[in-house]
């Protein structure tokens, strides 16, 4: 995750013309996301898989990735608050139950 940033501006070059701007950008991120999250399911048929895989535990960690992806709500872009809920849903779906309680 820490090397979104860097991404970021690889992507944005300011001396080149850029591929994204940065709408898209945080659309495709998302998107990657997503599909990461989703090889990841929290239940094996009825039985809740243990430990939680990494990539939940990064996401739902309030410190760290959780607050950054809570703020993309603020965009009130439709198709962007669209994919945070979905990645959110996604990620505390029989999840940590103490992600409630401290975020």
């Amino acid at each position: 995750m820490a090397a979104i940033a860097q991404l970021k501006w690889f992507i944005l070059a300011e001396k080149q013309p850029s591929l994204l701007d940065e709408s898209k950008m945080t659309i495709a991120i998302l998107d990657i996301l997503i599909q990461i999250v989703s090889f990841c399911p929290a239940k094996n048929g009825a039985a809740v898989i243990r430990p939680v895989h990494k990539i939940k535990q990064i996401l739902s960690d309030a410190t760290n990735c959780l607050a950054h992806l809570v703020q993309l709500l603020l965009t009130f872009d439709p198709v962007i608050v669209e994919r945070v809920a979905t990645l959110l849903f996604m990620v505390t779906f029989i999840g940590k139950p103490k992600l409630f309680l401290d975020s």
